[in-house]
Parts: structure tokens; C-alpha cells; sequence
């Protein structure tokens, strides 16, 4: 039930970003994705989910080479895809907080779409997590943190990203 009630709060997140859309919308597609579940403790994005915060997602659009996002504990994988620009790509970045009692993280069945003029919406499932170590047994709160490519590049970045969480399953 609580992993639920999580779900059920996190399913309508929308955080700003800067930039606009001009003229028509092209169609969107993923083209890479990383995730690492990690303890919240470790800033895997800078200023997103942060120890101890209220919010229990987070989404938010980023260009092609987006180095200022790379927090300090960030896994290779997610600050490869951040730093390397050149991939003709923009980002959605994503983060999920959850527990060691109830780990989650996404699955591997994501879409990604117009919901509106100036907003994407990146619908994916989330899955339990199995086999944490004792690094993610220890902590507090765990934290998903996975990094979406999208094409084509945009020349103008949408100004939100939206996360739609679906079929909570458990394994």
C-alpha cells in the first residue's frame, strides 16, 4: 500500500526548465537510458531529489551536454551521458525515492511523447528492486536516478518534463 500511495503522489510531477518550442512537434523517440539505484545520501544530480526532501520524483529536461547537472557521487553511466555532447539528443532526467524495505526502480518499458506544446512526458513502469547490497541495505532512502536520451535534438529545449509512473509490479 505505501509503495502505492508513493506512486500516486509522484505520478503528476512537473518541473520547469528553461527554453521554448517553435513551430511544429517532431516525434519523439528514446534512443539511450541509464539508471543506477543509489543511496539518497549520494548526489547523483545536482539539485534533484535531495536527503530527506518532500518530493518523491523528479523530471527535468536537459540539452545534449548538460556537465552542470553531474553531481559529485554521480555513477559512470549517468555523467557519461550528461558530459558527451554531439549525440543529436536532448535529456530527460529522472530520479525516484524510495526505501530499502520497499526498493523501486524503473522498468524497461518507457514512451516518450508530447503532452502539450512546451511539454514532454516520459511514461515508464516501475518495478521492485532486487539484489541491493549492503551499501543500498544500509541507507535510509534509496534513490533511481536514470538519464533518458531523446531524439531528434530540438532547437529549443520543451519547458517541462513530465513523469507518468505506471504497473507497479514486483519483480
Amino acid at each position: 500500500m505505501r509503495r502505492r500511495t508513493l506512486l500516486g503522489s509522484a505520478a503528476g510531477v512537473v518541473v520547469g526548465t528553461a527554453g521554448c518550442l517553435g513551430g511544429s512537434q517532431p516525434d519523439l523517440s528514446i534512443r539511450t537510458g541509464a539508471g543506477t539505484l543509489h543511496p539518497a545520501s549520494q548526489q547523483y544530480i545536482t539539485d534533484g531529489l535531495e536527503p530527506g526532501g518532500d518530493r518523491s520524483a523528479y523530471a527535468a529536461v536537459a540539452p545534449d551536454e548538460a556537465p552542470d547537472l553531474v553531481g559529485a557521487d554521480a555513477s559512470t553511466p549517468i555523467a557519461r551521458r550528461l558530459r558527451r555532447g554531439g549525440a543529436d539528443q536532448f535529456h530527460v532526467v529522472t530520479q525516484l525515492r524510495s526505501t530499502p524495505a520497499a526498493p523501486l526502480r524503473f522498468g524497461t518499458s518507457q514512451a516518450v511523447s508530447w503532452e502539450e506544446e512546451r511539454t514532454v512526458r516520459l511514461t515508464t513502469t516501475v518495478e521492485t528492486a532486487t539484489d541491493l547490497d549492503a551499501t543500498l541495505n544500509s541507507a535510509s532512502q534509496l534513490v533511481y536516478t536514470a538519464v533518458w536520451g531523446i531524439e531528434p535534438e530540438l532547437e529549443e529545449l520543451p519547458d517541462e518534463a513530465e513523469l507518468q509512473l505506471e504497473n507497479l509490479s514486483d519483480g
